[in-house]
């Protein structure tokens, strides 16, 4: 896959650090492509386990999880859902309950890069 893979609307319509990403993979369209579809796999499964968490009333998990998905997202320049996670995270250090909306952004926000991905 070649760099003009990126500028097509559908990336430029992706909210990323895309000069991030572009550095972390060291130019690699492919490689960029396969850390996005792990960081899907990845969040998928810590914002279940967030879901779970809230309904459990566990702060602790809840804490670590979000603390995760803000690194993680961190780490593939995924900045709209780094702020949702650390959102998330102060959220949980204050023991403020109303995430629905912070949960309905981090999975939007996957959705987005799963269509990203999808179109490739």
């Amino acid at each position: 896959m070649s760099e003009q893979a990126y500028s097509t609307t559908n990336a430029n319509s992706l909210d990323l650090d895309w000069e991030h990403l572009h550095e972390i993979s060291d130019g690699d369209a492919d490689f960029e492509i396969e850390l996005l579809q792990m960081f899907v796999e990845d969040a998928q499964t810590h914002i279940d386990a967030v879901k779970e968490a809230v309904e459990q009333n566990d702060w602790q998990t809840l804490g670590r999880e979000a603390h995760h998905l803000k690194g993680a997202s961190a780490n593939v320049g995924a900045k709209p859902m780094q702020l949702a996670a650390e959102k998330l995270e102060q959220m949980v250090r204050q023991q403020q309950e109303g995430f629905s909306d912070v949960l309905l952004n981090l999975e939007a926000f996957i959705h987005q890069i799963e269509a990203f991905l999808n179109s490739k």
